[in-house]
């Protein structure tokens, strides 16, 4: 008999939700969005200018903007997030959820289950899974740095899991959600607005307080970023993340032969240095190959260019370890590893020394233009074919979608002005092409 009121309360319930949430969901019939040219049913990001707060840091001006998610069921919304994003010139440095709006599918869950205490039990997770302590954009759970995280919790019968760690550049503060109670974690930050923004306060961004509420042991070494490291000759890692920006800066002393040998000082056995080679303009990968034969080191090289989930970037990363038995599953071809490729070298690309750090021709990406190889007859076709795709990219990190093609043009003329890669025209779709 008690079984039957159970099941009878159970259906009762869930009767009564789904009523309920039919009815919240038909109050508003704006649609939130139309379908983007690609056929995805998602609403792309939109940065509502003007910026929340804007402050010029040591490397270019930094802002703070508001992006708006929403989500749609028919014509009804149906949930979505809003997230603050920091730019630096311009570039995205990295995002955070604030606030999320669960997915009106998401309350159904519960009905993939028939027992009512597991349906409490699916109902509960659902409720108790926190948007805001998820990393986004470069340091996705689904990329590179995902899978190196992973990779420590394997190891040394999952103790490396609680390692220390050593991140170059503070950005958000997004790596420090992968931090654990009672874990080292050590940021190495030469902008001191940076850490106003990140870690003095919580009014932008909460991960540096999260990690810290949830007990691990958050430092942050203000200064130059490779004499910071250097002091701290006590110090052993698991894992060395380097960020080679500052800006649109490429920070040359951090990646050379002498400051690659630094880092593997300061790791434990088996350790790894991860290092954040996504440029448009110069190749990394052949100058790091050289540096590790130089230095007897192997790596692999992760390309991700998966951005289609929400606050996904996609980005490089350079695996570099002392052996191919500290590589791990990294250095496997099932799993995660299946994803990354051994790093190559390039005839007439040397290593970069702390004497030398030329970037050479074989360097250059295709767009890349310098005084020897200037923007003329450089050109970006924009179509409105290629618009949509366009403005997921960080050239429209600071504007809503646009149609007009002026308004685009204009945009990516603002966008390059400083590092000027291309030459952008508006180009017809005609009945020949």
């Amino acid at each position: 008999m008690r079984k039957r009121i159970l099941v009878a309360a159970s259906g009762t319930v869930c009767l009564a939700s789904l009523i309920a949430l039919v009815v919240w969901a038909q109050r508003d019939r704006t649609p939130a969005t139309t379908q983007a040219p690609n056929g995805e049913p998602h609403t792309p990001p939109v940065i509502e200018p003007p910026s929340i707060h804007s402050e010029q840091g040591r490397w270019g001006t930094i802002r703070i903007e508001e992006v708006k998610r929403n989500w749609t069921l028919g014509d009804a919304r149906a949930g979505g997030f809003d997230s603050r994003v920091m730019l630096v010139d311009g570039i995205r440095w990295g995002e955070q959820v604030r606030t999320h709006n669960r997915h009106l599918l998401d309350h159904f869950q519960l009905l993939t289950v028939t027992h009512p205490l597991d349906n409490a039990t699916v109902l509960g997770a659902v409720q108790a899974f926190d948007l805001r302590m998820e990393p986004l954009t470069y340091y996705h759970r689904r990329g590179p740095v995902g899978a190196l995280f992973a990779e420590l919790a394997t190891r040394n019968q999952e103790r490396d899991s609680n390692a220390p760690i050593a991140k170059f550049g503070l950005e958000t503060g997004a790596v420090l959600c992968y931090a654990r109670p009672g874990q080292s974690f050590t940021v190495y930050e030469s902008d001191p607005i940076i850490k106003k923004l990140a870690a003095d306060t919580d009014e932008y961004f909460t991960h540096f307080r999260d990690a810290r509420n949830r007990g691990a042991k958050v430092e942050i070494r203000l200064g130059d970023r490779r004499q910071q490291f250097k002091a701290d000759v006590a110090s052993k890692y698991a894992l060395v993340l380097v960020e080679a920006y500052e800006g649109r800066s490429l920070c040359t002393d951090l990646l050379t032969k002498e400051a690659i040998a630094l880092y593997f000082d300061r790791l434990k056995e088996n350790g790894l240095v991860a290092i954040h080679v996504s440029s448009r303009d110069v190749n990394l990968e052949p100058m790091l190959a050289r540096v590790a034969d130089e230095l007897n080191l192997t790596g692999r090289i992760w390309t991700d260019g998966e951005a289609r989930l929400a606050g996904k970037c996609s980005s490089s990363w350079l695996v570099l370890a002392k052996s191919q038995q500290a590589l791990g599953l990294l250095g496997e071809q099932t799993g995660y590893g299946a994803y990354l490729r051994p790093i190559k070298t390039q005839d007439g690309v040397p290593a970069w020394s702390d004497t030398n750090t030329e970037i050479v021709t074989g360097m250059r990406r295709p767009s890349a233009v310098s005084e020897d190889n200037p923007p003329k007859g450089v050109v970006m076709e924009v179509t409105k074919e290629n618009v949509y795709k366009m403005q997921q990219d960080v050239f429209f990190d600071d504007t809503k979608r646009l149609s007009d093609s002026t308004k685009i043009i204009k945009r990516l003329e603002i966008a390059t002005k400083d590092s000027p890669l291309i030459e952008v025209k508006w180009k017809s779709k005609t009945k020949k092409e």
